[in-house]
């Protein structure tokens, strides 16, 4: 059930209190560490967003060196690109900063609140910082000119000769300055993502579910439980299809709005979406091997986590099927 009983022994009583606030007082250490651990990574990408947006200076330098117009500026600093050619511009950048917004306060306002919420949270946090630190090499090993021109690095490059790069970072973490450098791969594709990537995970999950409702799972596969017995979905499900349309839109609107190339967003999509499925499957394996440090590490940052079904049971029965099913040959 969503309530928990603890031992006497417990330095304050915590008896009936719901397992929502139990497990994130259990997990606290858990997540700040965590949570440290992305702040590192976000201050790299930051602080390579910096050096970005100063080695960039080569695109502007050369145009205005033969006294280009800005016009031919634009198209020289803009590089082609089938989603440009086929989507209509919209002016209104601001649309795809909105849509991440929103996306990711209902989704953390949706989990955040179930007994899953702490595990849910900590894998997102973790998931986040992994990727935006790869993030941060990306952007500066090949830099691609920025296809917004509406952006102005102006302040940022002042702040670079006042304060130096690292100090610049931290005003970037704030929201004080912004970057127009940092292009491949996309960090708002990243945060879509994850979102959506949480809802199609753990919204089935029994400690993560809300609605029983669900019209797309009982019309497309009314005979399929959401996931079977080793904890694999099998089961397309209502809100499964609602995140992934929004999710898709917005990288139609990150396409439209010129905040990214194609290829930021496409690159981005599948960093995401393959760090997060190896890093879920590399928590069914590292109780196999113990005794190397980082899965001694990670066994302490899930232990409050569901536990996941590689009994020998399950496995056997697997078999089973697959063999009676034809599987096996003759």
């Amino acid at each position: 059930g969503n309530w928990i009983q603890l031992p006497d022994s417990a330095r304050w009583s915590m008896r009936n209190v719901p397992k929502v606030f139990t497990s994130w007082y259990y997990g606290r250490w858990q997540v700040a560490a965590t949570g440290l651990f992305t702040f590192v990574c976000m201050y790299f990408n930051c602080w390579m967003q910096v050096y970005a947006e100063k080695r960039a200076a080569v695109f502007h330098t050369i145009p205005k060196k033969y006294n280009m117009t800005q016009a031919d500026r634009d198209a020289l600093n803009t590089l082609p690109d089938l989603g440009f050619d086929f989507l209509p511009h919209l002016s209104q950048s601001w649309l795809a900063d909105a849509w991440v917004l929103v996306f990711l306060a209902v989704t953390h306002l949706r989990f955040l609140g179930t007994p899953m919420g702490v595990t849910i949270f900590r894998r997102w946090l973790f998931c986040l910082g992994a990727l935006f630190f790869l993030r941060g090499i990306s952007i500066v090993v090949t830099m691609l000119p920025n296809p917004l021109h509406t952006c102005d690095p102006t302040k940022t490059l002042d702040s670079i000769e006042e304060y130096g790069y690292f100090l610049s970072a931290g005003r970037i973490l704030l929201g004080q300055l912004v970057t127009c450098s940092d292009v491949l791969y996309s960090g708002h594709t990243v945060n879509l993502t994850l979102c959506a990537l949480m809802w199609h995970h753990y919204s089935h999950k029994k400690d993560a579910a809300l609605f029983a409702c669900d019209p797309v799972g009982d019309r497309c596969c009314p005979d399929q439980p959401a996931e079977n017995e080793a904890g694999h979905l099998v089961r397309t499900t209502t809100a499964k299809a609602v995140a992934w349309c929004y999710a898709i839109v917005g990288y139609v609107l990150i396409i439209a709005t010129h905040f990214h190339y194609s290829v930021d967003v496409f690159i981005g999509f599948f960093m995401c979406f393959f760090f997060w499925k190896f890093y879920h499957y590399y928590l069914r394996t590292m109780y196999l091997d113990k005794e190397k440090a980082v899965n001694k590490l990670l066994i302490w940052a899930e232990r409050d986590s569901e536990a996941f079904s590689l009994d020998a049971d399950v496995v056997g029965r697997a078999l089973s099927r697959w063999r009676n099913e034809g599987g096996g040959g003759e």
